[in-house]
């Protein structure tokens, strides 16, 4: 496509990455595709931006000179080696606050089952005329019942 666009007046070659990389918006493994394109004029540069912008591809300045690639160079990978360390700062601090869930997991299932049973027994009640309070039908043995109602006043 870029070949009959810009009518051969252009130098591109095309390397497939050996190993598949990560998308980062998809996060699937894909196999990318690294391409370097020389073009002479400015009509054909456009062009090419056009069509690169098409197929969504990442488009980075080649620099003209020596000394700027080299720095172009170093800043890339002193930005991969940063990159890298808050990669690695932020997977040991995901797994300190997995240690602190997992210790207090034990205590937050005993209180989910408690709640869970509270609204189980709340969610067989039915509401008065006045919706101002709960009425249940529950038996209890005759010797707890002074109990029961003790609670019930309490409760009040």
């Amino acid at each position: 496509l870029l070949w009959r666009a810009c009518r051969g007046y252009l130098v591109a070659s095309f390397v497939e990455m050996p190993e598949p990389l990560e998308d980062p918006d998809t996060g699937e493994s894909v196999t990318w595709v690294i391409f370097l394109i020389s073009y002479w004029g400015e009509q054909i540069g456009q062009k090419i931006r056009k069509i690169s912008d098409c197929f969504h591809c990442q488009v980075y300045p080649y620099p003209e000179s020596e000394a700027s690639r080299a720095e172009t160079l170093n800043g890339l990978l002193s930005q991969i080696q940063d990159l890298s360390v808050v990669l690695e700062e932020s997977e040991q601090y995901l797994a300190q606050v997995l240690d602190k869930v997992v210790q207090a997991l034990p205590t937050w299932r005993v209180q989910v089952q408690k709640m869970k049973a509270i609204y189980l027994v709340l969610n067989q009640c039915s509401l008065d005329v006045t919706e101002k309070c709960l009425i249940a039908e529950v038996w209890c043995p005759v010797r707890d019942l002074t109990q029961v109602q003790d609670a019930l006043r309490q409760g009040s």
